[in-house]
């Protein structure tokens, strides 16, 4: 999981699939579901599936932009659009099916 400011938010985006959590590091949910996020990635592992992590403490204006209201929230974009989002901890399991349910839209 890569972690990510305002520039490379940007870039990461273009052509791909992002899954994005804002989150903070005193959050324990945020704890738990990066961890969960981590396991999903080590499973999927392909070249058009991101996974990137935003501090919203360090990166208030990220936050205010993508209309964050609690952590964690996970956002999946495609090529920069949002195409779902969800808030609180869930399992891997549920976060991947969420995914396919995205893709599917």
């Amino acid at each position: 999981m890569i972690t990510l400011n305002e520039s490379s938010l940007r870039s990461s985006m273009h052509g791909k699939f992002l899954l994005v959590q804002f989150g903070a590091d005193w959050c324990s949910p945020c704890k738990i579901m990066k961890r969960n996020l981590g396991g999903l990635e080590r499973q999927i592992k392909t070249e058009s599936m991101r996974f990137g992590y935003v501090d919203t403490d360090k990166h208030p204006l990220l936050e205010e932009r993508y209309m964050v209201e609690s952590i964690p929230t996970i956002v999946l974009f495609k090529s920069g659009v949002e195409i779902g989002r969800f808030e609180g901890c869930r399992r891997g399991d549920d976060v991947r099916k969420f995914i396919g349910e995205c893709l599917q839209k």
